[in-house]
């Protein structure tokens, strides 16, 4: 499942909007849970945001009220352990911010290739191989 927005007229920096995608993916998940009838094993949260990754990380560090919020909310609703790093290239959720064409998408349906891998073989950057959040990140 995938969902796209526009960004807001209001200003925001990059971190806050992929943060804000970070919060939809989990209530796109719970609602995947609820509406389906096939069992749901386990979920997956791939981002090409470090900077979600180190903020979903961070358990010490106190955040300005907007990251706090959503940050809070991403952690009732997932584990750290849900969540992955994908490469930027390999990304599909960023296809619907490209500007690709739509003759272009039926490509989108099959990629990113390690999804239909074993466990094994898809990548292995995880939040625990990031650093923590210093003092003086804003």
């Amino acid at each position: 499942m995938g969902k796209s927005r526009l960004v807001p007229i209001k200003p925001a920096t990059i971190p806050s909007l992929e943060l804000s995608a970070a919060v939809r993916a989990t209530r796109l998940d719970r609602i995947s849970q609820n509406g389906l009838t096939l069992p749901i094993i386990e979920s997956f949260f791939w981002t090409d945001s470090t900077c979600v990754l180190w903020y979903i990380k961070n358990q010490d560090k106190r955040f300005q009220t907007f990251v706090a919020n959503r940050v809070a909310t991403i952690h009732n609703a997932s584990s750290l352990s849900q969540w992955k790093y994908v490469n930027t290239q390999d990304n599909t959720a960023d296809y619907s911010s490209s500007g690709a064409l739509a003759n272009s998408l039926q490509h989108w349906i099959h990629r990113p290739n390690f999804l239909s891998s074993p466990p094994e073989m898809r990548p292995q950057r995880t939040t625990s191989m990031m650093s923590v959040l210093s003092e003086d990140e804003p």
